[in-house]
């Protein structure tokens, strides 16, 4: 910066050389809704700065210039300004000519700022920018507008108007997911509406059109008011020759997870209301030539949720355009969708499993949601044929062939994770020997050891989709000697009236292919497991059986064995992307020393199933604790313990097992209320029960 004589008159000059400077460091003090970036460089004369000023500059360029998310690259520019009629004049264009934006801009800063004036030239200039204004429906929009646009006003309340040609354009449509192509055509601007009456979508997929009738109302782009039709019929038609498949839903996991998938169909949207109350209509019908497929995730269960200590937590939120957008939004999504005989339905029961309903069938089903409103299902799925894919925590599978003939089918109601089924599913044991049925039943011929043929376990799943009743049945073909032979017939209509025993069985047989040995007391009390799977029903018997074997060989009731194990998600990033790990848990423990001293020693087995990411040896750790009662009570104790743990964050093939050995001193306590801890109990005289009561002497001397 530096003064000069004026070539004009009896005064100094100002003169500035700016040379990249960084607009981010003083932009915020003039626009403090937006975010603008980038480097400026350029001369300015400032002419008579005490009296009569003027500015001017003939060789302002910017550096990768951004607005907000949107970038405008290098411009060129010259200015003058009048501080006598307050008139900023502003002249340029972009540098890149090959996707031109040329700018002549009249600014009155003073009380004339109704006369604002910039005209706008476009040569191939990228539509992106508009996703700043229609955003909350519309994303990846891409192409190029040629055409003159002119702004005039108050910058509070510019008025848009012009005409241009759109080429190679193209948007995808947020809620949907699908992206569509925009026939080139022209476009133009009022003022106060943009009418888009006229324009042709194409289905990328497809090649199929998509018409729109209707356009936007608003005000400056703002408070925008919407009467959008698009449908796959042609208006004024009627015949199927002008109603086409196209992509109606394309998302995934990511994008919805209540629902996503893949649907074909014909149909029509219809969006309208203001800015801050859009309703969006959707009526599609699936396609009859073409399969689509959706998928329901489950919800939150014993199986899917990932141990606590494996969540990131945050804290906070982060900042985004949205922030600085001041239109309120709001849109709510009525969608009906009519499912034909090749629509695909698929309801993961547990995403770690893996076992999951898979059906074609037919229905209607409808769903709200909206920026505000929680999502809601209501309609009826009848599955005509599927499977249900049994997978034993993902160490094999074996489908379940739903029952045709049978009344099997998915409701909802209203809250999409609370849908009603009836589902009847057959898994076919082959080759099943009769003998362990013949050894234990007296009655039944002891030839039938020898017999072998097809058993079918019936499932039949009732109440809750995600936790759903299961009854279990056996079932044998005519020529099968369970239904020749009537003392067998007896003896397994007697077995099926046994739940517990049914539940056994139908896991040796589908898990093992043999029938289970038939035990006369005891047992697995299965209503007391909560499972949303049949793997999860299987497992639990295993489990026990383990836990019997295991049991047997310490018959001691001194000894206390365990055996457990569970499968889980190590991907805390991203849940929807699956890293299995297993983890099988096996204990024994027993009290020593009057029970003063108490001893566990345990051991897991840690691994990676095959559908994890990454390749890891299966790891042993041991675990030994030895706890000394210091107390008669046992709520004083010293620990010692030697532990190894894996660091579940930790994805490095070579990663290592950590140890930790230690002593310490634990205090523990019941309370029955949480006031109790606060509060000290009156200790209450115990009676000696050895020391005699007076009425115990007196009847003593009577007896003697």
């Amino acid at each position: 910066m530096k003064t000069q004589k004026s070539t004009k008159g009896n005064w100094n000059d100002l003169k500035v050389e700016l040379t990249k400077v960084n607009l981010g460091d003083f932009a915020p003090f003039f626009m403090p809704n937006n975010r603008l970036e980038g480097l400026l460089s350029g001369n300015i004369l400032v002419e008579d700065p005490t009296n009569d000023l003027k500015i001017s500059s003939e060789d302002i360029r910017t550096q990768y210039l951004r607005l907000d998310n949107d970038s405008l690259g290098e411009l060129k520019a010259t200015l003058a300004y009048d501080n006598k009629t307050k008139e900023l004049k502003v002249k340029g264009s972009t540098v890149n000519q090959e996707n031109y934006l040329g700018f002549d801009a009249h600014i009155f800063l003073g009380p004339n700022g109704k006369d604002n004036i910039i005209a706008l030239n476009a040569k191939n200039f990228q539509i992106k920018i508009l996703e700043r204004f229609l955003g909350t429906l519309f994303s990846d929009m891409q192409g190029y507008l040629t055409g003159d646009i002119q702004l005039g006003g108050e910058f509070k309340n510019l008025a848009v108007s012009g005409k241009g040609r759109l080429k190679d354009a193209g948007l995808k449509v947020n809620f949907t997911q699908c992206f569509y192509k925009i026939q080139d055509t022209d476009i133009e601007l009022t003022p106060t509406k943009i009418d888009l009456s006229g324009i042709i979508l194409t289905d990328t997929v497809t090649g199929n059109p998509v018409y729109i009738t209707g356009g936007i109302e608003h005000e400056a782009f703002k408070n925008m008011f919407y009467n959008l039709d698009i449908s796959t019929r042609k208006p004024g038609t009627s015949g199927d020759e002008f109603n086409k498949d196209v992509l109606l839903i394309n998302t995934t996991y990511k994008d919805n997870k209540q629902f996503y998938g893949r649907v074909k169909g014909t149909g029509s949207l219809t969006l309208a209301g203001p800015q801050a109350e859009m309703f969006m209509t959707i009526n599609g019908i699936a396609s009859d030539k073409d399969s689509s497929y959706v998928t329901i995730p489950s919800a939150s269960g014993r199986e899917s949720g990932i141990a606590d200590f494996l969540v990131e937590r945050k804290y906070g939120r982060e900042m985004d355009d949205s922030d600085f957008r001041k239109n309120a939004t709001s849109i709510i999504y009525d969608v009906e969708v009519t499912a034909t005989p090749l629509v695909n339905l698929k309801v993961v029961l547990d995403e770690l499993t893996g076992d999951e309903i898979k059906g074609r069938g037919a229905g209607t089903l409808n769903m709200r949601s909206g920026t505000s409103e929680p999502l809601s299902l209501r309609g009826r799925f009848d599955i005509e044929e599927g499977q249900y894919i049994f997978t034993f925590q993902s160490f094999f599978k074996k489908p379940f062939e739903l029952k045709k003939g049978e009344n099997n089918y998915i409701e909802w109601s209203g809250d999409p994770n609370d849908a009603r089924i009836n589902l009847t599913a057959v898994y076919t044991a082959d080759n099943v020997s009769f003998a362990p049925l013949a050894s234990a039943e007296k009655n039944i011929s002891q030839s039938i050891s020898n017999a072998r043929g097809d058993v079918y376990v019936v499932a039949k799943l009732t109440d809750k989709l995600f936790k759903p009743k299961f009854n279990f049945s056996l079932e044998f073909p005519t020529t099968s000697v369970a239904s020749n032979d009537p003392a067998l017939a007896f003896s397994l209509q007697q077995l099926q009236k046994n739940e517990n025993e049914m539940n056994k069985q139908a896991t040796y047989l589908v898990v093992l292919g043999v029938f289970a040995p038939i035990e006369s007391g005891g047992g697995f009390n299965f209503s007391e497991v909560a499972t949303n799977s049949i793997s999860g029903i299987f497992f639990n018997v295993i489990n026990e059986q383990v836990k019997k074997i295991i049991s047997g060989i310490f018959k001691s009731d001194k000894w206390n064995v365990n055996f457990n194990s569970s499968v889980y998600n190590r991907n805390v990033i991203d849940q929807g992307t699956l890293n299995l790990g297993s983890n099988v848990n096996a204990s024994i423990g027993r009290s020593l020393f009057n029970n003063r001293v108490i001893f566990t020693a345990s051991g897991s087995v840690e691994g990676l199933l095959q559908s994890g990411t990454v390749q890891q040896s299966v790891q042993f750790l041991p675990d030994l604790v030895i706890e000394i009662l210091l107390n008669r009570s046992g709520t004083f104790r010293a620990v010692l313990f030697y532990k190894e743990n894996i660091d579940y964050l930790t994805t490095n093939i070579s990663s290592k097992t950590q140890k930790r050995t230690g002593v310490g001193l634990s205090y523990r306590k019941d309370f029955d209320q949480f006031r109790d801890i606060f509060r000290r109990k009156k200790n209450k005289a115990i009676p000696d029960p050895f020391e005699k009561t007076d009425t115990t002497k007196e009847e003593n001397l009577k007896l003697e």
